[in-house]
C-alpha cells in the first residue's frame, strides 16, 4: 500500500488529518485506485483512525476522502468504481458521485437508487440525493416507485425531488401520502407541495419535470 494513504488512514479524526488529506491528494492516480481497494474490502484494512479520534470524527473523515478522491481523479475514480460491484452498492461512493457529469456516474446512480435488497435504505435515499444535486432528469421516472419506499429516508429524498422532477406518473402515490392520516406531518406536507407544483406544471402546459 502506498505510504500517502496509509499516512492518511492512520490520521483519520486526528489533529494531522488534514495535512495527510492534502499530501494524499498531490499523489498519482493509481493512489485512488489504492483508496477504493479497501472501500472495497479487496486489500486488507491498515491501522485506522488516530490514537483516541472518537468513532464518529473516523467515519466522517472516512468519508471526505472518499469523496474528495472523486474530485481530484474523477475519471480514475469512475473506472474503479464501474468494475466494482461492491463500490457501486457503497454510500459513500454514491454519495461522491454526485459532482461527476458523465453517464457512466449517473448510470451507477440510477442502479443505487434502486437496489431492493434489505438494509440498502440509506443506499437508495444517498443515490437520489446525488441525482437531485446533479439535476437529472433520470428521477421522473424512478420517483413513482420510490415514494412508495418503505424507508422513511428514501421517501423523504424522494419527496425532496418530486416537485421538481415529479410528472402525472407521480400524483398518485403523491396523493397517497397526503390522504393518510396515519403519514408523518414532514411527509403529507413535502407530498402536498410537491402536488401543488406539478398541478401548476400541468396547467401551464408543461408536464414534465423540470430543472429550475
Amino acid at each position: 500500500m502506498d505510504g500517502g494513504l496509509a499516512r492518511l488512514l492512520a490520521a483519520l479524526g486526528g489533529d494531522d488529518y488534514r495535512e495527510a488529506l492534502a499530501r494524499f491528494l498531490t499523489l498519482h492516480d493509481d493512489a485512488c485506485a489504492a483508496l477504493l481497494a479497501v472501500v472495497a474490502g479487496d486489500v486488507p484494512a491498515p491501522p485506522t483512525g488516530a490514537a483516541g479520534a472518537h468513532p464518529r470524527a473516523v467515519v466522517e473523515d472516512a468519508a471526505e476522502i472518499v469523496y474528495a478522491a472523486a474530485q481530484q481523479w474523477p475519471e480514475r475514480f469512475e473506472s474503479v468504481v464501474t468494475a466494482s460491484p461492491a463500490l457501486r452498492r457503497h454510500s459513500s461512493v454514491v454519495y461522491a458521485l454526485r459532482n461527476l457529469r458523465s453517464a457512466g456516474s449517473e448510470a451507477i446512480l440510477v442502479a443505487a437508487a434502486q437496489v431492493r435488497a434489505a438494509g440498502n435504505e440509506y443506499l437508495r435515499a444517498t443515490a437520489v440525493g446525488s441525482l437531485l444535486v446533479r439535476r437529472s432528469k433520470a428521477l421522473t421516472d424512478l420517483l413513482p416507485r420510490l415514494l412508495g419506499d418503505r424507508a422513511d429516508v428514501v421517501r423523504h429524498a424522494a419527496l425532496d425531488a418530486a416537485g421538481r422532477y415529479g410528472d402525472e406518473r407521480a400524483l398518485t402515490p403523491l396523493r397517497r401520502i397526503v390522504d393518510n392520516p396515519r403519514r408523518k406531518h414532514w411527509e403529507r406536507d413535502k407530498a402536498g407541495h410537491a402536488i401543488a407544483r406539478i398541478t401548476r406544471r400541468q396547467a401551464s402546459g408543461g408536464g414534465r419535470a423540470t430543472t429550475s
